[in-house]
Order: C-alpha cells, then sequence, then structure tokens
C-alpha cells in the first residue's frame, strides 16, 4: 500500500507497482502510480501522529481498513497503542508497519520496516 495526503482527504494505493525511490523522495516511476485499486479517506484536520483512537473517531473506516477489524473488536492492547503517521501533503509514500518504541504503529520509515512493491532507481540503496 502507497498514501498520499492532499489536504483533508487520505489516498490509498493498493498493491502499488512503479513507486520507486530516486535518492530524495518517493515517486511513480512514469507518468502515474500504478496499483490495484484506490480508496480515499476523509481525515479531517489530523497531523503527523494520530492515536487510533482519534483515527477512529474521525473515520472508523479507515481503522477497519489500516488494522482489518473495526475498533471497538481489536484486542485492548491495540487500542491503546496504535499509531498512524500521517504523511505530509502531497507526499507520496509506502506504508510500513511496526514496533516503534512500545506502539504499533503504520508510517513510512523503511529504514527499519519492510515496505513491500518498492524498488530503488539505482543500486545505490537508501543508508
Amino acid at each position: 500500500m502507497a498514501m498520499l495526503r492532499e489536504g483533508n482527504l487520505l489516498h490509498c494505493y493498493f498493491d502499488p507497482e512503479n513507486l520507486v525511490w530516486d535518492g530524495n523522495k518517493y515517486t511513480a516511476q512514469g507518468e502515474k502510480l500504478k496499483h490495484a485499486g484506490e480508496e480515499v479517506y476523509s481525515i479531517g484536520s489530523m497531523n503527523r501522529w494520530v492515536s487510533i483512537k482519534d483515527v477512529n473517531e474521525i473515520n472508523p473506516a479507515l481503522v477497519e481498513k489500516l488494522w482489518s477489524r473495526h475498533y471497538a473488536i481489536l484486542p485492548e492492547e491495540v487500542r491503546q497503542k496504535a499509531w498512524l503517521l500521517i504523511p505530509s501533503e502531497n507526499s507520496l509514500l509506502p506504508v510500513s508497519r511496526g514496533n516503534y518504541i512500545n506502539r504499533y504503529v503504520i508510517d513510512f520509515n523503511s529504514n527499519f520496516k519492510v515496505s513491500r512493491g518498492v524498488r530503488f532507481v539505482s543500486a545505490k540503496r537508501y543508508p
């Protein structure tokens, strides 16, 4: 999955095919991003790190899409410790999941977690 923020909308792209790291940022190689599907979610004024509880208050459908269950039936530990990192405006980023500082996070930090489907433009690897 890849995400793009445009104002108060979060675009979620499933199975991106041509998302590449060019040494400075992620970009779609070619005219536009190729993907298996797109869903758009209203995120209101959410900014940067947002708890799953706050995400659920603004858009429960986004919680269900990202965590695969309704908020109410998620394990208590997940409801207390899950966070989402909202990308910066107009930043197209691959999604990664992991455990960071005792939190279950969905973010874009591929230094520590795997971002499936992302290709490097050259043999030079991101440090």
